[in-house]
C-alpha cells in the first residue's frame, strides 16, 4: 500500500458532562472516484497496538471499519439506526448509533469528510463529530 497522503482525524465527543476531543495525524492511502472515496490508515495505541482503519464514502453513506484490538464497524446511513457489540477493554458493551449528518467534501486532491452521529454505549449517550482532512504528502506533490 502506497502511503502518498496524510489524514488528520479530529474526533469530538460531547456528553452531558462536557466535551472532549482528540486529533491524530497518520500517513494514509487515498483513492477517489465520483462514486466512492476510500481512505486507509494505521493508527497506533499508546501500548503500541496497531489499528487498521478503512473509511469508505459513497452516496449511500459512510462506513468506518477499524480492525485490531478495538475493532469497530460503523455503518452511517441517514435516518438508520444500527447496533453492535464493542470491546471497551474490560468487556463487551452494546453500541447503538444513528447518523446525524454526513458532509463529503472530498475530491481528486483530498479534502474533508465530516460525519456526525449519536451513540449510546452501555446506556451512556454521546454526540460525536469526526472530521477527516486528507492531503497529499509533500513528497507526492
Amino acid at each position: 500500500m502506497i502511503m502518498d497522503y496524510v489524514v488528520e482525524v479530529t474526533s469530538t465527543f460531547e456528553t452531558e458532562d462536557g466535551e472532549d476531543s482528540m486529533t491524530v495525524t497518520c500517513p494514509a492511502m487515498y483513492r477517489y472516484t465520483p462514486e466512492r472515496r476510500l481512505i486507509r490508515y494505521d493508527e497506533y495505541t499508546d501500548e503500541g497496538a496497531c489499528m487498521h482503519t478503512r473509511v469508505v464514502s459513497t452516496s449511500e453513506g459512510v462506513d468506518i471499519i477499524r480492525e485490531g484490538n478495538r475493532a469497530l464497524d460503523l455503518r452511517l446511513r441517514p435516518g438508520q439506526c444500527f447496533s453492535q457489540e464493542y470491546n471497551v477493554g474490560y468487556g463487551m458493551v452494546t453500541l447503538e448509533y444513528v447518523s446525524r449528518g454526513i458532509e463529503d467534501c472530498l475530491n481528486e486532491q483530498g479534502g474533508t469528510l465530516t460525519v456526525k452521529y449519536k451513540m449510546d454505549i452501555g446506556g451512556v449517550g454521546t454526540f460525536n463529530t469526526v472530521v477527516m482532512s486528507v492531503r497529499k504528502t509533500e513528497a507526492a506533490e
